[in-house]
């Protein structure tokens, strides 16, 4: 397993890379890792996305995927709150699941799961 440390992202939004990169949130531009875990026997790669943010609440991380969800409700953090649910209607085109974990004051982890395919 290898962690990648994003430092900072791209500030044009069609510049940017993965949408669930935009969606972290780490406050003084703190650190972003994308930590990427594979089962040979399961056929699962894990991609982990884990920031050092504000984290959120467990009643939060129910609502994260619906459409137009929005954890900051006073308009100062950019966006509508579509990303995370574009992000799950791809996952589930690809027969994929993704979920968060997360713990308020200390971060969270976006993790994605994909069934390796072989020819």
């Amino acid at each position: 397993m290898k962690n990648l440390k994003l430092s900072r992202l791209h500030p044009r939004p069609e510049r940017r890379g993965f949408s669930l990169l935009e969606d972290k949130y780490s406050p003084n531009s703190g650190d972003i890792f994308l930590k990427v875990h594979h089962n040979f026997t399961q056929k699962i790669v894990e991609i982990e996305i884990q920031d050092n943010g504000i984290g959120l609440s467990k009643e939060d991380c129910c609502h994260v995927f619906e459409r137009f969800f929005r954890v900051d409700k006073s308009g100062n953090v950019a966006g509508i709150g579509l990303g995370l649910s574009l992000s799950k209607e791809i996952m589930q085109l690809f027969n994929g699941d993704i979920f968060i974990t997360s713990i308020p004051n200390e971060g969270s982890s976006v993790f994605i799961r994909l069934k390796i395919y072989e020819n």
